[in-house]
């Protein structure tokens, strides 16, 4: 796969990078399917190939997109139907947010991958990045096709923050959900006085409602009304 487009200059790949991250996402009708994949020996770089149900299987090879970053990316690396750029989702119809190792949070638009020229360079209006600033490790994270970016950590708490929607300075960029009222509902626990590290969460929509499941190291899930 050649490099098609450059965010960043090259960087020393980390050392404590000691496996492939590989994962696959369907999005629209007919699927549009896009796989990415981060090599143990190149973790700045992330890249993506594109391939559609309803044309036929290149023979000879897909094309590729190589986005050169400037960090080590952790695995935690999403990707979704551009609901947030109105007006704008047939020159951009995806949303790639990437989170580095350090705790940067990059939000990217992107168009479709055959439509990017080798030595491209992606435009600092398709890229929003923010040092998300935590001292406690990530331990899991999710993001909605609306531009809001979910982060579990080790001390069980649930940051959010509206990437795409709000300016960072603003108020309601970055809140935390708490068992208390605002903007996080709790449901089906009583307010415990500390929970577990954030094994993993989901954010789905459930009868209209927009739900974010979390799963504890200690076996407790519990579940977001991330609206109300």
């Amino acid at each position: 796969m050649g490099s098609r487009s450059t965010l960043a200059g090259l960087e020393v790949p980390n050392p404590a990078a000691i496996q492939d991250y590989c994962s696959s996402i369907s999005i629209g009708e007919p699927p549009t399917y896009i796989i990415w994949r981060i090599h143990k020996h190149l973790p700045h770089i992330l890249e993506l190939l594109e391939f559609c149900a309803n044309k036929e299987f290149p023979k000879v090879g897909l094309q590729g997109l190589r986005i050169i970053f400037r960090e080590a990316l952790s695995p935690l690396i999403f990707l979704c139907k551009n609901e947030v750029f109105c007006g704008i989702e047939n020159a951009y119809p995806y949303l790639l947010y990437a989170l580095t190792v350090s705790g940067i949070a990059n939000l990217l638009r992107l168009r479709t991958i055959a439509s990017y020229a080798s030595g491209s360079v992606i435009q600092p209006d398709d890229l929003l990045d923010y040092g998300l600033g935590v001292l406690r490790p990530i331990t899991s994270a999710a993001a909605t096709p609306s531009g809001c970016l979910v982060i579990g950590r080790n001390d069980g708490s649930l940051l959010c923050y509206q990437l795409a929607t709000v300016i960072p300075s603003y108020p309601g960029f970055r809140q935390e959900l708490r068992d208390d009222p605002g903007i996080g509902s709790l449901w089906g626990l009583m307010s415990r006085g500390r929970v577990s590290a954030v094994q993993d969460l989901v954010i789905s929509m459930v009868h209209g409602k927009t739900l974010v499941f979390v799963l504890h190291t200690d076996g407790i899930l519990r579940v977001w009304d991330f609206i109300s």
